[in-house]
């Protein structure tokens, strides 16, 4: 399959409900690549969100973050957007140094209260009043676990968000052209920087998290010691405080490791946001390690009163001759004479008087002698001082001095004016030339790939986009008939039948059954759409006498017959299949399976095949897709799928589908899917969507793979 033409993309989509104030996902953050001409299965059970990403593939779903593409044009969603992930990171940053406090302060009350009152206090303690401690105590330690758990949440959400920033970068530059090979690198180059800090903090978390566990055991095993006892010296205790003062190093240093990731991180979001805020940016990193233009002009201008007739005095005169400043230069005549002389009536006298108001600068110069020498033919001279004043504005725009020798006469001349020297210095130089590269995010939304669609264009998306829904009943318009229902979608497409092609296709197929020979003139709109309707009833083994009817006068399969006409009648390009079979006899169900076969070839056509029951998508499916509560957990080919299943809730869904034998099914175990029990360590330990084997895919952290690979 890998050798095929990827017809639909779906990436990192998120479709969120809300109910009462809260807010679910329904869907997290499920990318898929399906083929040209494939069955894709898509199986869960109900309320996993299988019928969500449906809904949102033909556009009758929002989706709040992600992106779909029909043939590298996108349908749904909005490209990613590498600024919003930024601010979302920083956002959960901010989150983590609010626990990290927590803890610090929680702590600090703990050890006061452990070494002030229950070390000194000798006299003995009765069962319950040590049980009131060691409750106490259970209490606090709960507390720091829930404060260590939820920073690891929000730890694995950033570095989710990281991997998903690096998976949109890399290789960018290949569908879209302006994004430079240097910006691309940039971009993962300090991600996988922020990373790694990310990940050291991470890892002293964890050993935080169970530090508390193992004083939470240590408690439980008291409390069962005391029952029924009175103890004169708590043991424990020390035992705890020993923990308790390690856990505090522990938290201690992710302070310092803290500032470097906000430091590290206020650059990722400086780097991925919008132009105007980048330039904001770049003043404040400006002044760090350059001079203004407009500071050292005026500074210039006020020496050169003291410093009059001397050698320095000319040199700087000189200097500041050509220097470009808004006070030098008079760039709105400059400007006019640009936007004038293009005219095909430009007045010489006009010119002129424009440029007797021109100062001395060298540029100035130059544009004069152009003008003066009436060289108007000279189109290429022109386009090079066009070019050149450009520079000039961008330049007196960014209003920075970046010559080491200008700036150490200015910190002469300023002895009070600091700026950061050393390594310091350097790192601030690099990033500045980061800086200067375009926005990745504005290339992308300047893209034709990741621009947004027209009326037109999403019209036509629905077109190449139809759905065959689960209950045929409801589906239908019971006030219409069968050709109004037929009717309804071709009519918004009217070049399916009154196109000169549509025209065409009637005549061929009308001369040869007819035996008879008529041209693209004799033919009219309403002829080929009567023909197309026809020729939809006669594929779906109903009769032409049936058009007339209603919904209600057909059985619950000849309802869904007219629904895959309906989704036909447009031509497109895929289909969702949400159930289609699941509401019908299991006589009629195999009849409508090969309606889908037999359209398969006939129009080309890709399923998105939706069902809870593998039994039938295992006789039908190319690739199947496994989807739990929202998050797609197996993908692999059908016959891979069934003989090789890896995901525990996978193989629980296999071991539900009956056995027709009575004896067998009686032996048969059922597998009890707990994901709890299953994945005890995803905080600790990352999942992540792996290919464990050539188009197999699971949904499983480091430990699974290695008993997967060990299995």
């Amino acid at each position: 399959m890998n050798n095929k033409e990827e017809l639909l993309n779906i990436r990192d989509i998120v479709v969120q409900f809300r109910r009462k104030g809260k807010k679910n996902n329904a869907v997290k953050n499920v990318s898929l690549d399906i083929y040209k001409g494939e069955v894709f299965g898509l199986v869960g059970e109900s309320g996993s969100g299988k019928t969500t990403i449906g809904r949102a593939i033909v556009g009758v779903q929002s989706i709040l973050d992600g992106s779909i593409y029909l043939e590298d044009q996108l349908i749904a969603g909005n490209p990613t957007s590498i600024y919003k992930l930024n601010k979302q990171i920083f956002k959960s940053i901010k989150e983590i140094q609010v626990r990290i406090n927590a803890i610090l302060s929680l702590h600090s009350e703990l050890i006061s209260i452990i070494e002030n009152k229950l070390l000194k206090d000798e006299e003995p303690k009765s069962s319950k009043k040590i049980s009131n401690i060691i409750e106490y105590f259970k209490n606090k330690i709960d507390l720091f676990i829930h404060l260590t758990s939820s920073g690891l949440n929000y730890l694995n959400k950033i570095i989710t968000n990281f991997e998903r920033i690096n998976r949109f970068t890399t290789n960018i530059g290949v569908y879209i052209q302006e994004v430079s090979k240097e910006l691309e690198e940039t971009i993962i180059l300090k991600n996988t920087q922020t990373k790694q800090t990310v990940i050291s903090i991470k890892e002293r978390f964890v050993s935080g998290y169970f530090s508390f566990k193992e004083i939470l055991q240590i408690l439980v095993t008291w409390q069962k010691e005391t029952k029924d006892k009175t103890i004169t010296k708590s043991i424990p205790i020390i035992e705890i405080i020993k923990k308790l003062k390690s856990v505090s190093e522990i938290f201690g240093e992710l302070n310092d490791g803290y500032k470097e990731l906000i430091d590290a991180e206020k650059e990722n979001l400086v780097l991925s946001a919008p132009l105007r805020k980048r330039n904001r940016a770049l003043q404040k990193y400006y002044d760090l390690v350059f001079i203004r233009r407009k500071n050292f002009f005026d500074e210039a201008t006020r020496q050169l009163e003291t410093i009059k007739d001397s050698n320095d005095a000319r040199e700087l005169k000189k200097y500041l001759k050509d220097f470009w400043t808004k006070k030098n230069m008079n760039l709105k005549v400059c400007k006019k004479i640009f936007s004038y002389i293009e005219k095909q009536n430009a007045s010489r006298d006009k010119l002129n008087s424009m440029v007797g108001q021109l100062k001395k600068t060298l540029f100035e110069r130059q544009l004069k002698d152009y003008i003066v020498s009436n060289r108007k033919s000279d189109l290429v001279k022109l386009d090079n001082l066009k070019k050149q004043f450009k520079y000039i504005l961008n330049v007196i725009k960014k209003n920075v001095i970046k010559d080491e020798q200008a700036i150490n006469k200015y910190l002469e001349w300023k002895p009070d004016k600091m700026l950061i020297e050393g390594e310091k210095k350097e790192q601030v130089l690099k990033f500045i030339e980061y800086l200067e590269l375009p926005s990745i995010d504005e290339k992308v939304k300047e893209s034709f790939l990741f621009r947004k669609r027209t009326k037109k264009e999403k019209k036509m998306n629905r077109k190449n986009t139809q759905m065959i829904f689960q209950d045929p009943g409801s589906s239908l318009n019971d006030k219409m008939s069968v050709t109004e229902i037929l009717s309804e979608g071709i009519n918004n497409f009217r070049f399916l039948y009154n196109s000169l092609q549509a025209k065409q296709e009637f005549v061929d197929e009308y001369n040869k059954r007819e035996n008879t020979s008529i041209s693209v003139k004799d033919v009219k709109a309403k002829d080929v759409k009567k023909n197309l309707i026809l020729n939809l009833m006669e594929s779906i083994g109903l009769l032409p006498e049936h058009l007339t009817r209603y919904p209600h006068e057909f059985s619950g399969g000849q309802k869904q017959r007219i629904g895959i006409a309906r989704a036909l009648s447009l031509k497109p390009k895929l289909i969702v299949a949400d159930e289609p079979i699941s509401a019908l006899d299991v006589s009629i169900r195999s009849q409508v399976l090969n309606l889908f076969k037999k359209f398969k070839e006939e129009y080309s056509l890709t399923y998105v095949f939706i069902t809870h029951d593998l039994s039938v998508v295992k006789y039908f499916a190319d690739r199947i897709a496994v989807i739990y509560q929202g998050k797609i957990v197996e993908l692999a080919s059908t016959e891979e799928l069934f003989s090789n299943p890896l995901h525990p809730y996978t193989k629980s869904l296999l071991s539900a589908i009956p056995i027709p034998d009575p004896i067998l099914s009686k032996q048969k175990t059922i597998k009890v899917y707990d994901a709890e029990s299953e994945h005890y360590d995803y905080q600790v330990d990352i999942p992540y969507f792996e290919e464990v084997k050539k188009g197999h895919f699971v949904y499983a952290n480091k430990r699974e793979i290695k008993s997967m690979n060990d299995a």
